[in-house]
């Protein structure tokens, strides 16, 4: 065996990304655009795991003025445990110490290591566990559908972020994890008002992935009949799910009829037919259109299922209450 550390995303880390299938109690899905998403990680540091020369394995963390942000943890099925608990085998034993140093390296960098993980997936939480991360604060998945988007005459596409950047930082700035990263690039989809004010707009990032199981009793026989019922296809095709996933939501006077109007729109540009929101349940815009807004037929099939931020931290606790920003694009 053979450990080494990386600044960049190489090919070889790429591969090995494009067989892993993530998920274990819960849903089980693989990243379809995996190779366009890692090239654009920010500041990688990546740990891998050789075996005669071939990688099986890869911790890689994204660098961020206040922390280590856990982008990928992979490895080949032959050293991943059943989900249930962690293997102990003594041959594995000084791997473990390895990566155990590498986290412990980071955390004395930067002070701070966090990351997103399925709190249903006991693989993750035993990870997360052995690591010294623990469960800070549970977000939400909340999913968007429609069949047939509606376009709407006052949306836009616009790249520059100097023209939402006040209003990003006066509602986001504040909150944990906050970074521009990713967040700084357009496009931005936007709404206009009479007066050609931005009246709504979010980041979208388009995410394909292959869904092999979903979550529940029934979960290995659903991607199996999806792809028979014409019109659930549209919405969710298990073999090539493609769908938005918004950031820096913003909304005048967090009005749920125009976030509506942004979702549908947006949708339409992107010929898609759903979204997929990771956010903090108590951010404003969030509250305001929870009971308000018809999410579609996804989030009756998905439901609201929680997001654990797990942390590791020297000087900087979550305080109670404190609002999370969730970079939607670290989760894709």
């Amino acid at each position: 065996m053979e450990l080494k550390t990386e600044r960049y995303i190489s090919e070889e880390l790429i591969s090995l990304l494009e067989k892993t299938s993530l998920g274990t109690n819960g849903a089980v899905y693989k990243h379809l655009d995996i190779k366009k998403q890692a090239l654009l990680a920010d500041n990688p540091l990546s740990l891998l795991l050789f075996r005669n020369h071939k990688l099986i394995g890869n911790v890689t963390f994204c660098e961020r003025p206040f922390g280590f942000y856990l982008r990928y943890f992979t490895f080949e099925s032959l050293f991943q445990s059943s989900g249930n608990s962690l293997k102990k085998s003594k041959v594995n034993s000084p791997i473990k110490n390895e990566i155990h140093q590498f986290f412990e390296t980071c955390l004395n960098k930067n002070g701070l290591l966090y990351a997103y993980i399925d709190p249903k997936n006991k693989r993750s939480l035993n990870m997360a566990e052995t690591f010294g991360l623990e469960i800070k604060s549970l977000l939400t998945t909340q999913a968007y559908s429609r069949f047939f988007p509606k376009r709407s005459k006052r949306f836009r596409l616009i790249e520059d972020w100097m023209q939402i950047k006040e209003a990003v930082e006066a509602t986001y700035g504040g909150q944990f994890g906050y970074t521009d990263t990713h967040i700084c690039q357009g496009p931005y989809g936007a709404l206009y008002n009479e007066e050609e004010e931005i009246i709504a707009f979010a980041k979208f990032n388009k995410a394909t992935w292959e869904i092999e199981r979903f979550p529940g009793k029934y979960g290995k026989l659903i991607p199996k009949i999806l792809p028979y019922i014409p019109l659930l296809k549209k919405i969710i095709d298990p073999k090539m799910f493609s769908f938005l996933v918004p950031d820096i939501i913003w909304i005048d006077r967090n009005n749920p009829d125009l976030l509506t109007e942004l979702f549908n729109a947006a949708l339409n540009d992107y010929a898609c037919n759903s979204i997929i929101w990771w956010t903090d349940e108590n951010q404003l815009v969030y509250q305001a259109a929870k009971t308000r807004v018809r999410w579609g037929l996804l989030h009756h099939l998905l439901g609201n299922n929680p997001l654990a931020l797990v942390q590791k931290s020297k000087h900087q606790e979550i305080k109670e209450k404190e609002l999370i920003f969730v970079n939607g694009f670290d989760l894709i």
